[in-house]
């Protein structure tokens, strides 16, 4: 299990909301955008991905006396704070903190409560009386005061687009408003005499929805609001819920180490679908800051930041904490790329430097979002960008930025589709884009080509049953139709000699006919790898090949290319060989040659950080006793911290271990065992922790007066 693992789950709701369903958020709508613009964007973004890095930028001192309330705009440029001397001031922090405003209100007290809108442009102070003040933020101009409350308010705040203002008093009453204009309070039905609430939160998302939940007794209870019409109260399915937050469309809500992420969609019969999602995390979770996209949100870990997907909440990047930030309780600032931690009169700003968000999964939520809007014009355009690069933006063999866009449309449908559905669409665009199609034959082949191996399965030949032969031949007849047209144009993009050698083995075409195509693949991609793998893979003997044909072809291709060019090329023809002959069979059975190999796969290790690269040359260099070579990438493991993945060979390589050691200056099983004993505190820690709750919990119920009995 990785550090998040989805949980199954449903969300209970009342009559009112129907269809519950799990999707994806769109993104920004893609129609906004030229063609170029949004491919230029998607092709900008698919970099390889570098662990992001926090360190501390400045700390800020902003009151004379002890801090009491800290609340910062959501680009981290305005901070509206109240401390011991009751004074409410409003400071710029974009740079040498400049104070812009300060106020004396005759109410606040140390147990007022504070918000500033995400923008900065307006502050609420909650007061212990009940009474909600709203100020200007630029100018500390008193704009509105709410008195629809009459208790202590203990949560105020801003939807996230700062139109509507929220509050809750001790008692659970709440209203919902625009900042300047009185609202409805909305107290708390169906409660017993003698309950009284606890862990009461509220927030406002979007423009029409608001949540509230509080615990009374051992049972939490949900209340959820569309727009004028209070709804009956809905169940999560988390044990406990500690925390909650909301986005311009979604909520998140979470206990220790398992949350949810709920989004309300109108409908336009009157209804509302709610969609959730479920996830648990390995490490204790904290508070939940969204982006203004709301595509995103950062949550705070007790010795991580995550960075979520706000669809699903699965995660898409993490960085570790420093010491100083692990187990404690800061603010995240996603839009300002930072995260702020309070002190006793300010804060320390922590700048994260890198991108926080795995490109593979930003850019797949791209492409995604693009094919459920049928951008296909945007998806060619990119295409035509990524046509014949190799560099890949994640740790994956044998793959480029082409295959990963043709994956996304093999698994992509709208709902409801069937698979022939979404191929006639993309034959559509064919048709009616003759001059603008050939990502989507590619792909289309890709989708045929695949249909038919379902049928026939991966075994030898005469283990396919007689009745699927028809059918995978009667795919791959529709496949060469769909990609044949492409040869006929000018510009060939690379992938699609890809498809003519896969057709040729399959078809089990003459040499002669299947090299026309090498021929003219190698006068315009001759570093385009996959184009050489499949072929090498198509001379192996399994497809009628020779013993020793597969290495044969290896050696003059990459001796055609010459240098470290084509040792790199004679080695990702063996990394693609060694999935079906295994590591051992590249000398034994293919015929290649195991210091060419290495060196090769020495050279593709020192042009990018890809460990699985760095894994599969450690293992190789151990297989052939290679000490130097095990030494160098030991070295590269060592320079980024991180240590070999040792399931990729059964047992234990002693060569490796001691090499490795040797490499770091400490023995991996001390460092493995002092990392278990911290965690086994951390878990005594939190099991203490919770005791301690569960304590006080049975004296709280201890005190309560029994309920007489009927």
């Amino acid at each position: 299990m990785g550090f998040f693992s989805p949980l199954r789950g449903r969300l209970l709701i009342c009559a009112a909301f129907v269809g519950c369903v799990c999707s994806s958020l769109p993104a920004a709508d893609p129609h906004e955008r030229t063609t170029e613009e949004l491919a230029e964007r998607i092709f900008a973004g698919a970099v390889r991905y570098t662990k992001p890095k926090l360190t501390l930028e400045r700390e800020l001192e902003l009151v004379d006396l002890n801090l009491f309330n800290l609340q910062i705009s959501a680009d981290a440029r305005r901070a509206a704070v109240t401390g011991r001397t009751n004074h409410l001031t409003m400071w710029d922090i974009s740079g040498e903190p400049q104070k812009l405003w300060d106020l004396e209100p005759t109410l606040l007290r140390r147990g007022s409560k504070l918000a500033i809108s995400r923008d900065g442009s307006q502050v609420a102070h909650g007061t212990t009386k009940g009474d909600v003040e709203v100020y200007d933020g630029a100018t500390g101009e008193r704009l509105h005061t709410h008195k629809a409350l009459t208790a202590a308010i203990i949560r105020v705040g801003f939807s996230f687009d700062g139109k509507r203002l929220f509050a809750i008093d001790k008692f659970g009453n709440s209203f919902v408003a625009k900042p300047t204009e009185d609202g409805e309070v909305h107290s708390i039905p169906g409660l017993a005499p003698g309950e009284n609430p606890k862990n009461m939160n509220m927030e406002v998302a979007g423009d029409k929805f608001w949540w509230k939940f509080m615990r009374i007794g051992d049972e939490t209870r949900h209340w959820f609001c569309d727009g004028d019409k209070f709804l009956n109260p809905i169940v999560i399915e988390l044990p406990r819920i500690i925390g909650q937050s909301a986005g311009p469309n979604q909520y998140f809500v979470h206990n220790f180490n398992e949350f949810a992420v709920l989004t309300p969609r109108p409908k336009e019969d009157g209804r509302t679908d709610l969609t959730v999602a479920y996830q648990k995390a390995r490490f204790a979770t904290g508070g939940v800051t969204f982006t203004s996209s709301g595509d995103w949100f950062w949550m705070r870990g007790s010795h991580v930041l995550f960075i979520c997907r706000a669809s699903d909440g699965r995660p898409t990047g993490l960085t570790d904490l420093p010491e100083e930030l692990q187990n404690k309780y800061f603010d995240c600032y996603p839009d300002a790329n930072c995260i702020i931690l309070r002190t006793d009169r300010g804060c320390q700003i922590w700048k994260l430097a890198g991108n926080p968000v795995q490109p593979q999964m930003a850019v797949g939520d791209e492409i995604e979002n693009l094919l459920a809007q049928q951008r296909f014009d945007v998806i060619e355009a990119l295409a035509q960008k990524w046509n014949g690069r190799t560099e890949f933006f994640f740790d994956k063999e044998n793959e480029t930025p082409t295959t990963f866009m043709m994956d996304r449309l093999q698994l992509h449908m709208l709902p409801g589709e069937t698979e022939e559905a979404r191929n006639a669409r993309y034959l559509k665009w064919i048709e009616e884009n003759p001059e603008n199609c050939q990502f989507m034959r590619i792909a289309l082949f890709r989708i045929f080509y695949w249909a038919g191996n379902r049928v026939r399965g991966d075994g030898p030949a005469a283990s396919v049953p007689e009745e699927a032969w028809p059918v995978f031949y009667r795919n791959l007849a529709q496949a060469w139709k769909v990609i044949s047209p492409i040869f006929a144009e000018e510009q060939v993009p690379a992938e699609a000699y890809v498809c003519a050698i896969i057709t040729g083995r399959c078809m089990n075409w003459p040499q002669e006919e299947v090299d026309v195509y090498l021929d003219k693949a190698y006068q315009q991609y001759p570093h385009y790898f996959r184009i050489y793998t499949a072929e090498a893979y198509a001379r192996l003997p399994r497809w009628g090949g020779a013993s020793r044909d597969a290495a044969a072809f290896a050696r003059i291709v990459a001796n055609k290319v010459g240098g470290d060019e084509g040792d790199v090329l004679y080695a990702q023809i063996g990394r693609r060989l060694a999935q079906y002959v295994g590591w051992k069979g590249l000398v034994d059975e293919v015929g290649l040659s195991p210091d060419r190999y290495m060196r090769g796969m020495l050279i593709l290790s020192e042009r990018a950080p890809d460990q699985l690269q760095w894994n599969q040359t450690l293992l190789y260099a151990a297989m052939i006793n290679d000490a130097d070579s095990i030494r160098k990438i030991c070295e590269r493991f060592v320079a980024v911290n991180k240590h070999p993945i040792l399931d990729l060979w059964p047992g234990k390589n002693e060569l490796i271990d001691k090499i490795y050691d040797e490499t770091r200056g400490v023995s991996l099983e001390k460092e493995r065992a002092a990392v278990q004993e911290k965690q086994r505190l951390f878990l005594e820690k939190l099991a203490a922790e919770k005791a301690e709750r569960e304590r006080k919990d049975a004296e709280r119920k201890a005190k309560q007066p029994q309920k007489p009995q009927p």
